[in-house]
């Protein structure tokens, strides 16, 4: 019988419905840039190409602006971290 170490599932909305989540990230990002955010509806359109493609398909003007695309990714990334860490305690902390 073979042994396992592990399995990787990729969560593309094959196996589960991540839109809104990955519509929260982006516009969360977006949000803290001061930029405008967009629809769920309109990121049906802005998934499916990995996370800079989403990026400048839901602002446009990181196609001409590479460090404003490198924000953009840096500033989810970070939220990213921190969920995976504060995540596990949403709940347990009170921000208020």
């Amino acid at each position: 019988m073979n042994r396992f170490d592990g399995v990787i599932f990729d969560l593309d909305g094959t196996l589960i419905d991540s839109l809104r989540d990955i519509a929260n990230a982006a516009n969360a990002t977006l949000q803290e840039l001061g930029k405008p955010t967009c629809t769920l509806e309109s990121f049906k359109t802005h998934v499916g190409d990995g996370v800079s493609v989403l990026f400048q398909r839901a602002l446009p003007e990181t196609q001409s602006d590479p460090s404003l695309l490198a924000q953009c990714m840096s500033v989810l990334t970070l939220g990213v971290i921190l969920f995976a860490v504060l995540g596990p305690l949403h709940g347990a902390l009170s921000w208020g």
